[in-house]
């Protein structure tokens, strides 16, 4: 089986959760707090803009799941 483009999206991601921001390695930096806020990007083509809901949804599951395990 060859392995599938999306298997490690996770270590694209590093998180910090002191700032609680999201940052993914092409340049898109996230940061959580009541209302979602993009806070760097890279410069915009066609084609990311397209994957972008995946970012945000990806970025939103692992800041979740890193303060769920900073809680235990």
């Amino acid at each position: 089986m060859s392995n599938h483009p999306n298997r490690n999206w996770r270590s694209r991601w590093s998180i910090c959760l002191e700032t609680l921001t999201a940052t993914h390695k092409n340049g898109w930096v996230f940061k959580f707090s009541p209302m979602l806020e993009c806070i760097k990007h890279p410069p915009l083509l066609r084609d990311e803009l397209l994957g972008l809901p995946r970012l945000v949804h990806q970025a939103e599951d692992l800041v979740r799941e890193a303060l769920e395990a900073s809680k235990r």
